[in-house]
């Protein structure tokens, strides 16, 4: 539970502070701060949902992925129609809140 509370934290209550930009600290609104050790875990996290929904809803076009922590590579084959209907698809996974 610890680990849940600490994870919130981070995502919701983050200070940025810049003093080249601004007096005042801002606050991390959406996703978490770069920089941080948790934004690379949360970006993980994201990434494998979005992999595994991609991968089930579109199985007969999706053949291979690869990826390096919140990039990756897609091979996809299917008709111009399957295809603007999966990045449609890729575009609405890729916006998940935090």
């Amino acid at each position: 539970m610890l680990v849940l509370t600490l994870a919130r934290f981070v995502l919701t209550l983050y200070n940025i502070f810049c003093p080249e930009v601004s007096a005042h600290p801002f606050i991390q609104l959406i996703g978490t701060t770069m920089g941080t050790s948790f934004a690379v875990i949360y970006a993980n996290i994201l990434v494998f949902l979005i992999e595994t929904e991609i991968s089930s809803s579109f199985n007969t076009c999706y053949h291979f992925s690869f990826r390096k922590l919140d990039d990756g590579i897609i091979l996809y084959s299917g008709s111009d129609e399957e295809f603007l209907v999966f990045m449609e698809h890729l575009i609405l996974l890729s916006h998940y809140e935090s």
